[in-house]
């Protein structure tokens, strides 16, 4: 479920917080409410208790409550960047995408400016994550913006060529994309070609055939003989396959079979930018069948 962040806890209740931790890794939500709620009534005061009960709470889907919990995290503690970006992460888990880019935005004016060699790691997660929260909201042009950041730190940084082919692919400037997906498989190699973006173009450029077979293969090679999945890497490929070749058949007008993979990819709870797109082509396609 949802990635829990560090929580220094205060030396006074180290234990009552250590087995909150404890509790919250087992999906002992309701238990571990329970003890920083406890923890609440005595300090009202501490931003990393709102935040477990808050990250508690969106976990057993009391959305308003747990948000309501993280921003009185991030307003007895605004100036941490590290709830900034995590409250950035769980709006994406809740296709808030909005919210996600402003949260980001916030964490990148208090960071200290970059230096090359000392906040190398920094600078290249808020900028990616901005790419991407960018890409959420259709911002292409500012994700732009942000891509060059990477590729001054790194002229081949992969994230950067990643997202230039996604960027290229909705904008339809499909010249770009092609030379973006070379390029990204001469740096990985045939091996780790991105197949899943390769399946999106074709798809976008109107071949079929090439998609199909790609996406076919794609989900093929993710999968062990007795149908198991070989890492949490291939599943994410694996659900890929599944949505694009979705995609590929409402083209073709195939909506039973449109129909049968996009079933799967929202039983694997599909997250990716276009995760709300899953349950809206659902139910436009499939819903009534």
């Amino acid at each position: 479920l949802l990635a829990l962040t560090t929580v220094h806890a205060q030396s006074d209740t180290a234990a009552l917080m250590k087995r909150a931790l404890e509790l919250y890794d087992d999906d002992e939500f309701t238990a571990t409410e329970r003890i920083v709620s406890n923890l609440l009534l005595e300090d009202s005061t501490r931003p990393d208790a709102y935040w477990i009960r808050g990250l508690c709470r969106i976990n057993k889907g009391e959305m308003d409550e747990g948000l309501d919990d993280l921003a009185m995290t991030i307003k007895l503690d605004p100036k941490n960047t590290d709830y900034l970006m995590a409250r950035a992460k769980v709006s994406k888990v809740l296709l808030r995408y909005k919210d996600a880019l402003s949260d980001v935005r916030k964490a990148m004016t208090l960071l200290p400016p970059h230096q090359k060699g000392v906040n190398d790691t920094a600078y290249l997660m808020v900028n990616t994550d901005m790419i991407a929260y960018c890409i959420y909201n259709r911002e292409y042009d500012s994700a732009l913006v942000y891509v060059d950041k990477l590729f001054a730190l790194d002229s081949n940084d992969m994230g950067a060529i990643h997202n230039s082919i996604i960027i290229y692919i909705d904008q339809k400037d499909f010249a770009k994309a092609d030379k973006y997906l070379k390029w990204y498989t001469r740096l990985a190699g045939e091996e780790q070609s991105p197949m899943y973006l390769y399946v999106w173009y074709y798809v976008n450029i109107g071949k079929y055939k090439e998609a199909i077979a790609m996406a076919d293969e794609l989900i093929k090679i993710n999968k062990r003989p007795d149908g198991s999945l070989y890492s949490n890497k291939a599943f994410a490929h694996y659900k890929l396959g599944e949505l694009n070749r979705a995609l590929i058949y409402i083209a073709q007008k195939k909506f039973a079979d449109a129909c049968e993979d996009l079933r799967v990819a929202t039983e694997l709870n599909f997250q990716v930018p276009y995760g709300d797109e899953v349950r809206e082509l659902y139910i436009e396609h499939c819903s009534k069948m």
